[in-house]
């Protein structure tokens, strides 16, 4: 039996870690709901940290109530990120939400949370695993058990990129984890449509590819598209990741499909 390299540890332990994570976070993110229309979606951007728990809690609310955002990795070294994060807060602590439908920007967990709901919930009560006393230990716990980084630091300068990349994901599911967490190490923005059972977006996902398969990556910039966890981590870090940009720096050609994207320290 072939031994697994670095790389394939890294995944697997992402995997199960993200699984067992999910189990002690009682599924939080799994299930919306209720069906908001695609359509009626508002315009949040969000500034957080995949390994942050506090910044898991706002992710868990999205997907609980359908809503898609526009996510901003903070990861230290993100310095685009967190200069945008820096002027609109007045410092760089994450998770930071701006709802540009309402003019609204707001920080901490706890007030992220209450004015998603309040806004956008329905009427529905906050469940009691976003507000009891223990959702903020398991959620730190929760995110521990990934056992990396969690993405404090970005591994390489921020691409500049014409248009975010496009993630169909849902919070609980572990593959898709894994994908978000290779988004935040490489600072990459990317628009994040919530999938969670029940989703609005289900139905016409699946009348476009003919099953409900998450993660699903799209990359406008390049017109490339993909499922598959493993196969979207190799593509962004071919793509987008430090090698990529040793090779784009130094003007060699490896970027056969399209143009390479432009880089930058900030």
């Amino acid at each position: 039996m072939r031994a697994l390299d670095a790389e394939q540890l890294r995944s697997l332990r992402v995997q199960l870690g993200g699984s067992a994570a999910s189990l002690l976070r009682g599924g939080a993110g799994a299930f919306a709901l209720f069906t908001r229309d695609p359509d009626e979606q508002p315009d949040l951007v969000l500034y957080e940290l995949e390994g942050c728990p506090y910044s898991r809690l706002v992710r868990e609310a999205l997907a609980m109530l359908d809503l898609d955002a526009l996510v901003k990795p903070c990861p230290r070294g993100a310095s685009r990120h967190r200069s945008e994060l820096l002027a609109a807060r007045g410092e760089e602590t994450v998770p930071f939400l701006v709802d540009q439908s309402c003019d609204e920007a707001l920080g901490d967990a706890d007030a992220i949370v209450a004015y998603l709901f309040a806004r956008y919930g329905r009427g529905h009560r906050i469940p009691r695993r976003l507000r009891s006393a223990l959702a903020e230990p398991t959620s730190k716990v929760a995110s521990a058990l990934v056992g990396v980084s969690g993405a404090e630091e970005a591994r390489t300068q921020p691409v500049t990129l014409d248009e975010p990349l496009v993630l169909w994901a849902f919070e609980a599911c572990p593959f898709c984890r894994a994908v978000r967490l290779q988004l935040a190490e490489l600072a990459l923005p990317y628009m994040s449509h919530a999938c969670a059972r029940g989703s609005g977006h289900r139905p016409e996902f699946e009348r476009r590819h003919g099953k409900t398969q998450f993660p699903y990556l799209e990359d406008p910039n390049t017109g490339e598209a993909m499922f598959e966890s493993a196969a979207i981590v190799a593509y962004l870090e071919d793509r987008y990741g430090p090698e990529a940009q040793r090779v784009a720096e130094a003007g060699l050609e490896s970027f056969p499909a399209s143009d390479p994207p432009s880089w930058t320290a900030g």
